[in-house]
Protein backbone atom coordinates (compact mmCIF):
# COMPACT_ATOMS: atom_id res chain seq x y z
CA UNK A 1 0.00 0.00 0.00
CA UNK A 2 1.76 3.05 -1.37
CA UNK A 3 -0.34 5.43 1.05
CA UNK A 4 0.99 3.48 4.29
CA UNK A 5 4.83 4.06 2.92
CA UNK A 6 7.12 7.21 4.61
CA UNK A 7 7.43 10.24 2.32
CA UNK A 8 10.72 9.32 1.77
CA UNK A 9 10.04 5.96 0.29
CA UNK A 10 6.97 7.14 -1.71
CA UNK A 11 9.40 10.15 -3.34
CA UNK A 12 12.32 7.82 -4.28
CA UNK A 13 9.16 5.46 -5.57
CA UNK A 14 7.34 8.05 -8.01
CA UNK A 15 11.61 9.09 -9.19
CA UNK A 16 11.67 5.63 -10.49
CA UNK A 17 8.25 5.90 -12.29
CA UNK A 18 9.27 8.80 -13.77
CA UNK A 19 12.58 7.78 -15.11
CA UNK A 20 10.76 4.74 -16.44
CA UNK A 21 8.13 7.10 -18.13
CA UNK A 22 11.22 9.52 -19.41
CA UNK A 23 12.86 6.64 -21.10
CA UNK A 24 9.31 6.20 -23.12
CA UNK A 25 9.28 9.79 -23.50
CA UNK A 26 12.38 9.47 -25.32
CA UNK A 27 10.86 7.69 -27.82
CA UNK A 28 7.62 9.96 -28.23
CA UNK A 29 10.11 12.96 -28.55
CA UNK A 30 12.04 11.44 -30.98
CA UNK A 31 9.05 10.60 -33.32
CA UNK A 32 7.06 13.55 -32.51
CA UNK A 33 9.30 16.80 -31.88
CA UNK A 34 12.93 15.71 -32.98
CA UNK A 35 13.94 19.20 -32.41
CA UNK A 36 13.09 19.42 -29.52
CA UNK A 37 14.41 18.67 -25.93
CA UNK A 38 11.82 17.49 -23.27
CA UNK A 39 12.35 19.00 -19.70
CA UNK A 40 10.46 17.49 -16.55
CA UNK A 41 10.47 19.52 -13.00
CA UNK A 42 9.85 17.72 -9.98
CA UNK A 43 9.63 19.79 -6.63
CA UNK A 44 9.89 17.54 -3.53
CA UNK A 45 10.11 18.85 0.05
CA UNK A 46 13.80 19.79 -0.62
CA UNK A 47 14.77 19.05 -4.08
CA UNK A 48 14.26 19.50 -7.51
CA UNK A 49 14.44 16.78 -9.64
CA UNK A 50 14.86 17.39 -13.56
CA UNK A 51 14.33 15.06 -16.32
CA UNK A 52 16.10 16.40 -19.43
CA UNK A 53 15.10 14.21 -22.49
CA UNK A 54 16.26 14.02 -26.39
CA UNK A 55 15.50 12.28 -28.95
CA UNK A 56 18.18 10.01 -28.16
CA UNK A 57 19.62 11.09 -24.33
CA UNK A 58 17.99 10.94 -21.12
CA UNK A 59 19.38 12.99 -18.60
CA UNK A 60 18.00 13.33 -14.55
CA UNK A 61 19.92 16.16 -12.66
CA UNK A 62 19.02 17.33 -9.07
CA UNK A 63 19.49 20.76 -7.50
CA UNK A 64 18.87 21.17 -3.09
CA UNK A 65 16.01 23.44 -2.86
CA UNK A 66 12.96 23.99 -0.63
CA UNK A 67 9.88 23.53 -2.10
CA UNK A 68 7.92 26.24 0.56
CA UNK A 69 10.34 29.03 -0.45
CA UNK A 70 9.88 27.68 -3.89
CA UNK A 71 6.03 28.16 -3.69
CA UNK A 72 6.19 31.36 -2.08
CA UNK A 73 8.17 32.96 -4.90
CA UNK A 74 5.73 31.86 -7.72
CA UNK A 75 2.82 32.89 -5.36
CA UNK A 76 4.72 36.69 -5.22
CA UNK A 77 5.62 36.66 -8.67
CA UNK A 78 2.28 35.73 -9.41
CA UNK A 79 1.00 38.80 -7.48
CA UNK A 80 3.50 40.87 -9.14
CA UNK A 81 2.21 40.18 -12.70
CA UNK A 82 -1.60 40.53 -11.51
CA UNK A 83 -0.64 44.23 -10.96
CA UNK A 84 -1.88 46.97 -13.78
CA UNK A 85 0.72 47.85 -15.75
CA UNK A 86 2.15 50.95 -14.90
CA UNK A 87 0.84 50.59 -11.44
CA UNK A 88 2.67 51.13 -8.21
CA UNK A 89 2.46 48.60 -4.89
CA UNK A 90 1.50 50.94 -3.23
CA UNK A 91 -1.47 52.42 -5.76
CA UNK A 92 -1.05 55.27 -8.00
CA UNK A 93 1.75 55.94 -9.60
CA UNK A 94 3.25 58.22 -7.23
CA UNK A 95 4.33 55.10 -4.64
CA UNK A 96 5.77 52.07 -4.38
CA UNK A 97 7.69 49.81 -6.72
CA UNK A 98 6.37 49.15 -10.13
CA UNK A 99 5.55 45.55 -11.52
CA UNK A 100 8.52 45.67 -13.81
CA UNK A 101 10.85 46.18 -10.08
CA UNK A 102 8.50 44.08 -7.95
CA UNK A 103 8.77 40.58 -10.47
CA UNK A 104 12.34 41.40 -11.95
CA UNK A 105 14.33 40.24 -8.56
CA UNK A 106 11.81 36.88 -8.56
CA UNK A 107 12.12 36.38 -11.85
CA UNK A 108 16.08 36.07 -11.85
CA UNK A 109 16.01 34.02 -8.86
CA UNK A 110 13.51 31.54 -10.43
CA UNK A 111 15.66 31.17 -13.17
CA UNK A 112 18.42 30.40 -10.87
CA UNK A 113 16.17 27.55 -8.92
CA UNK A 114 14.44 26.26 -12.47
CA UNK A 115 16.48 26.90 -14.83
CA UNK A 116 20.12 27.37 -14.26
CA UNK A 117 20.57 23.53 -12.86
CA UNK A 118 19.74 22.58 -16.41
CA UNK A 119 21.20 24.87 -18.66
CA UNK A 120 24.09 22.85 -19.54
CA UNK A 121 22.20 19.63 -20.72
CA UNK A 122 19.98 22.51 -22.85
CA UNK A 123 23.41 23.94 -24.48
CA UNK A 124 24.50 20.51 -24.69
CA UNK A 125 21.71 19.08 -26.58
CA UNK A 126 21.68 22.00 -29.00
CA UNK A 127 18.06 22.67 -29.17
CA UNK A 128 16.19 25.70 -28.74
CA UNK A 129 12.47 23.96 -28.49
CA UNK A 130 11.85 23.07 -25.13
CA UNK A 131 8.62 21.16 -24.28
CA UNK A 132 8.02 21.15 -20.61
CA UNK A 133 6.49 18.64 -18.54
CA UNK A 134 5.26 20.59 -15.30
CA UNK A 135 2.71 19.76 -12.35
CA UNK A 136 1.67 21.69 -9.19
CA UNK A 137 2.54 25.02 -8.71
CA UNK A 138 5.61 24.79 -11.53
CA UNK A 139 2.99 25.19 -13.78
CA UNK A 140 2.13 29.17 -13.01
CA UNK A 141 5.69 29.72 -13.92
CA UNK A 142 6.05 31.73 -16.82
CA UNK A 143 9.35 29.88 -18.05
CA UNK A 144 9.90 32.45 -21.09
CA UNK A 145 9.99 35.64 -18.59
CA UNK A 146 12.74 34.20 -16.67
CA UNK A 147 15.61 35.91 -16.33
CA UNK A 148 19.38 34.83 -16.14
CA UNK A 149 20.26 38.92 -15.24
CA UNK A 150 21.18 39.57 -18.75
CA UNK A 151 18.16 38.37 -20.88
CA UNK A 152 14.68 36.56 -20.93
CA UNK A 153 14.56 33.09 -21.82
CA UNK A 154 12.00 33.95 -24.90
CA UNK A 155 15.32 35.77 -25.98
CA UNK A 156 16.51 32.10 -26.54
CA UNK A 157 14.57 29.31 -26.17
CA UNK A 158 10.77 28.84 -27.14
CA UNK A 159 8.66 26.69 -25.11
CA UNK A 160 5.65 24.80 -24.95
CA UNK A 161 3.68 22.71 -22.88
CA UNK A 162 4.42 18.79 -23.23
CA UNK A 163 1.04 17.96 -21.98
CA UNK A 164 -0.37 20.08 -24.53
CA UNK A 165 1.79 19.05 -27.35
CA UNK A 166 1.13 15.20 -26.63
CA UNK A 167 -2.66 16.25 -26.62
CA UNK A 168 -2.17 17.64 -30.25
CA UNK A 169 0.71 15.04 -31.86
CA UNK A 170 -1.84 11.99 -30.47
Amino acid sequence: DVSAMPPAEKAAEQLQINEALQQQSMRSVARDAPDAVRVQIVALENQIHFFVVTADTFEHTKATADRTHLNRMIFDLRNALQSAPGTRAGGPAGGGASVEDRALPLLKELYGSLFKPVEGLLKEAGRDMILLDLQGELRYVPFAALHDGERFLIDRFSFASATAFVSQAS
